[in-house]
């Protein structure tokens, strides 16, 4: 299995640059005049909050999960925008026709037979009532209105998105 992590990637708004790259050379400057050993923290500090501006990435905002930068083109029609997930890549082999496995999976009620922690999953039209395992042996629950699950192709590959249980979601199976 493979966890992809996309980092730098711009999660600061345009004002917060400039504030950033402003106010971090006040402290910087401010810091050397002094030169005590306070002050060349100072300077540091104001050093970082420059690199912050001229960069546009906050390391705290990625630690704690903020983003005030827009999201760009097409975040209206995309769960999760490119570099802001974390992204998994595993490949298994199942000795069964390609067709037959496509048939297995398109069945959101097979899921909890092949993933540990879903207990189970109710279909209802095109609504669904999710039940799976949480931290600490916690059982979480809830209803999944229009899931997305849609066709990619004739290749048999699925792409589902807009989860609203625990955040944006997204996947693509390839079969």
């Amino acid at each position: 299995m493979e966890y992809i992590v996309h980092h730098r990637a711009v999660n600061i708004s345009k004002a917060e640059r400039v504030i950033s790259v402003i106010g971090g050379g006040l402290l910087a400057w401010a810091g050397i005049r002094k030169g005590s050993a306070g002050g060349w923290a100072l300077a540091l500090a104001g050093g970082d909050l420059v690199r912050r501006g001229i960069t546009g990435h906050s390391y705290l905002f990625e630690a704690i999960g903020v983003r005030t930068a827009p999201c760009g083109q097409g975040f209206e029609t995309t769960s999760v925008p490119y570099e802001l997930g974390l992204r998994v890549d595993q490949s298994i082999t199942i000795d069964r026709p390609r067709a037959e496995v496509y048939r297995f999976w398109r069945d959101l009620g097979n899921l909890p037979r092949v993933m540990r922690h879903i207990e189970s999953i109710q279909v209802n039209g095109n609504d669904s009532h999710w039940v799976v395992k949480g931290p600490a042996g916690r059982k979480i629950e809830w209803e999944q209105p229009s899931l997305l699950l849609r066709n990619l192709n004739r290749s048999h590959g699925l792409e589902t998105s807009e989860t609203r249980a625990t955040g944006k979601q997204s996947g693509r199976l390839i079969f």
